[in-house]
């Protein structure tokens, strides 16, 4: 049991998951709730299944450019095999289906935003498309995916619309 919450730390990647749950407590503070723990843990909910989701299916896409590349890496559990194929295979869909479940807790456009940044991850790490492998397109996408769909999740966590306002922070961000 204890493997398994240190192969969930593992694959969360701590700072990742930061980033990311900054991304969507902006997004819950310009929709006006900033200072909402209930609105903060359902948005969070969602982002650390996505975040599992998408690292969990690009190591598993990567795992024999992780083994060279990567081969001592204590946050790349396959590549060094702490964990097994079948255990990422899992993670992924479990986080896949937490978040798209935790999404339709929030107002309606959450689940449609979480199903496209899961559509993204695995769209940049799975085969036919596989971003990662498609030159400057990659480090163009990826980010604004994993800055979109934190960010939009906070704010459909505390109401159901987007403003012009909002779409000019994103653009920040």
């Amino acid at each position: 049991m204890i493997q398994r919450i240190r192969l969930l730390v593992l694959l969360a990647r701590p700072a990742v998951l930061t980033l990311f749950g900054l991304f969507a407590a902006t997004g819950l503070a310009q929709a006006g709730n900033g200072n909402d723990a209930w609105l903060l843990a359902k948005a969070l909910t969602v982002v650390i299944s996505f975040v599992l989701f998408a690292v969990a299916v690009n190591d598993i896409a990567d795992v024999r450019i992780d083994r060279v590349n990567l081969p001592h890496a204590a946050n790349r559990p396959l590549a060094v095999g702490t964990a097994r194929s079948t255990e990422m295979v899992v993670v992924a869909i479990v986080g896949a289906v937490f978040a798209l479940g935790a999404s339709t807790l929030l107002y309606w456009p959450a689940p449609v935003v979480v199903a496209g940044g899961l559509l993204l991850a695995g769209a940049y790490s799975l085969r036919p498309i596989q971003i990662s492998h498609r030159g400057v397109l990659a480090p163009m996408l990826l980010p604004a995916g994993y800055v979109a769909v934190p960010y939009l999740v906070g704010i459909f966590a505390a109401r159901g619309t987007v403003t012009r306002v909002d779409l000019l922070l994103l653009a920040g961000l």
